[in-house]
């Protein structure tokens, strides 16, 4: 049995961009993974990853600032766990402006009720196309952690197209969402980054924590700009349609 552990960074309310990320593998895995990650965190004397705090120095990694060494250590110490513990990591960002823009011809509030609605049941059918491709069948459980402001509208829009019903957890009871955070986190960062620096976009450093993640771990990962909402909408209506001839 596998189970995907979901993060989501931003809201409909105070972000330009949403992110919804999460890591996918069996339950033996996963296991091991929360026993060597907890191993490592103690190891440098912190409780928890979380990436805005991480970056900012912020919390337990007050003290870090000027800790170059220590800090990429730690990040290649976790990320070496999920290349070998995960076996997929995937997202999907959203910029809250294109679902606002074409929210009165597509109804997309009506669909999917929420930006995090729509964000959330690409980044699941991305899983599910894997689940498919590579488990013979096997479940998997999709558990998000508990808090989010438009969490209902996730639910509703997950059981209406993939008949799920996801699972919510509080972020200290699983420590696979402190890996879902670092990439909703870094996936947000490089979205933020394609709206306000597009012009310098190839000439980019990208940030090390994001590209450690990139190459140490399988990775679907992805933007839904107004060219994709328009896509899986009208997709949508022409499967409506297609059902209502038959």
């Amino acid at each position: 049995m596998y189970n995907t552990y979901f993060d989501v960074s931003g809201t409909r309310l105070d972000s330009d961009i949403i992110s919804v990320a999460g890591f996918v593998s069996d339950v033996q895995q996963w296991l091991k993974f929360e026993e060597e990650w907890r191993e490592v965190l103690g190891e440098f004397g912190v409780p928890y990853l979380h990436m805005r705090k991480f970056a900012h120095f912020k919390g337990p990694f007050e003290s870090w600032r000027g800790q170059e060494k220590k800090r990429r250590e730690f990040l290649k110490r976790l990320s070496g766990i999920l290349s070998r513990r995960v076996r997929k990591s995937f997202c999907r960002s959203i910029r809250v402006r294109d679902f606002e823009a074409l929210n009165s011809t597509f109804s997309l509030e009506q669909i999917f009720g929420s930006p995090l609605g729509l964000c959330g049941v690409t980044c699941v059918g991305a899983v599910r196309i894997w689940q498919e491709q590579f488990t013979d069948g096997e479940p998997n459980i999709l558990i998000f952690e508990d808090g989010d402001a438009d969490k209902s509208t996730l639910t509703r829009a997950l059981g209406t197209y993939y008949d799920v019903d996801p699972v919510y957890r509080k972020k200290e009871e699983h420590v696979e969402f402190q890996a879902a955070d670092w990439v909703a986190y870094e996936n947000r960062n490089l979205s933020s980054d394609w709206i306000h620096r597009r012009d310098s976009w190839g000439q980019k450093n990208y940030r090390r924590s994001a590209t450690l993640l990139y190459h140490q771990v399988p990775n679907d990962w992805g933007d839904i700009g107004a060219s994709e909402i328009r896509e899986i909408c009208e997709r949508l209506l022409h499967t409506v349609a297609r059902s209502l001839k038959s």
